[in-house]
């Protein structure tokens, strides 16, 4: 056997393994990326982009709530200028392989262009039947979601919905010690200022 036979052989044998996605922040009904913000500006991408000296640095305007059209356009075009200084991260390969591989978009994106790849994803942004596509043919039967997005349910026979336990195990730089508590109960509810979720709530005799 050659090695380009055993290495098809290989591919072929893992495509076929039906796979659980544990980690992802899919909304229940919106499938989809909203616009080529999500797919650009992913928050790890602002990282590198804010590395390499993109005068912003924070992460777009967070579920429950969606970027405005003139918020994400903004961020792109103030983006574009830096992507070549990002070009050879892990981050920006990604980027460039679900442009390619989702959008068929292979050019390098410009002020010219950029306008173009917005309206085709936002064009499939409700696209239910080619993101159900999508999923089949990566052959993931379940993706594992926040337990506050679940909203329509219209995706409940592929979406499993948990708390995003790691919170309550680690701080970030910066933070103070009750954090990991309260972003629990914020991705629980999927918003910071109601009233307390089950887990913060004491034994039935006791105080807090």
């Amino acid at each position: 056997m050659t090695n380009n036979n055993l290495h098809q052989e290989l591919c072929e044998d893992l495509r076929s393994v039906p796979l659980l996605d544990a980690h992802t922040h899919l909304v229940d009904g919106k499938l989809g990326a909203r616009g080529l913000h999500d797919v650009l500006l992913y928050h790890m991408a602002v990282s590198d982009l804010y590395g390499a000296g993109c005068p912003s640095g924070a992460r777009l305007t967070e579920y429950p709530g969606w970027p405005t059209e003139a918020e994400a356009h903004q961020r792109i075009r103030e983006a574009l200028p830096y992507l070549k200084f990002v070009h050879n991260t892990s981050i920006s390969w990604g980027i460039r392989l679900i442009l390619e591989d989702l959008y068929g978009w292979k050019d390098p994106l410009n002020s010219d262009n950029w306008q173009r790849l917005d309206d085709v994803i936002r064009e499939r942004a409700d696209d239910r039947a080619w993101q159900r596509d999508i999923m089949r043919r990566a052959n993931i039967q379940r993706y594992c979601t926040e337990y506050a997005r679940r909203e329509s349910r219209q995706d409940k026979d592929i979406l499993q919905y948990s708390l995003e336990w790691a919170f309550f195990t680690r701080c970030q730089w910066g933070e103070f010690d009750p954090n990991p508590w309260i972003r629990a109960d914020g991705h629980c509810r999927g918003a910071w200022a109601c009233a307390p979720t089950p887990h913060l709530v004491a034994p039935r005799g006791c105080s807090v």
